[in-house]
């Protein structure tokens, strides 16, 4: 960052940017002179924790000095300068949001998961499962063979039965407590029909 006692100008001018006269400097060290702390107070209340104000007034000034030749009334020199400087702000925070994140995905170590064990419904077999469905009261277990092996769905079995389709909710939902209940012993934990 440069003080502003020192010279905004650029050391090498960038290959897109028309160099801009030194005869002109005069006025513009005038300018940053006298309102150099406003911009800076401007600039803290919009970085807050951020961005370095002080980054974003020298970046402010730079575009400033590019552009002085344009500035026709030097009573509109402070609305000029806080225009360029919200404009910058602006900029920065375009830049930053389109940019990737810093840490890559592909980057970070990340640890496999452990194995996890085989599910205790991977370990019911189809006998038990047969032997389960058999325990269930008859109202219910024809629901639940319709359901879970036909592949009929609330309205066909609400149709299919004569009952309401929440009837059939609840009776699915009595059904399968109970297999889980039946199948618990048969898994050695608790499953999921």
């Amino acid at each position: 960052m440069l003080a502003p006692s020192l010279s905004l100008v650029p050391a090498v001018a960038p290959a897109a940017v028309a160099p801009v006269a030194v005869t002109e400097t005069p006025g513009f060290h005038a300018l940053v002179t006298e309102h150099r702390p406003s911009l800076v107070a401007r600039a803290k209340q919009l970085c807050r924790s951020h961005m370095d104000p002080e980054d974003l007034v020298q970046d402010t000034l730079e575009r400033a000095f590019r552009g002085y030749h344009t500035l026709r009334d030097g009573a509109r020199a402070r609305a000029w300068l806080f225009t360029i400087l919200s404009n910058t702000f602006i900029d920065r925070i375009r830049q930053k949001n389109s940019e990737p994140p810093s840490d890559p995905l592909d980057e970070v170590a990340v640890a496999a998961p452990p194995p996890s064990p085989r599910p205790a419904w991977e370990r019911i077999t189809e006998a038990q499962l047969s032997a389960a469905v058999a325990t269930l009261p008859e109202e219910l277990r024809e629901l639940y063979r319709l359901h879970a092996i036909e592949g009929l769905d609330y309205n066909q079995l609400s149709t299919r039965l004569g009952l309401n389709k929440n009837t059939v909710g609840t009776r699915l939902l009595r059904a399968r407590k109970l297999l889980r209940e039946a199948l618990a012993g048969a898994a050695g934990e608790a499953v999921q029909p």
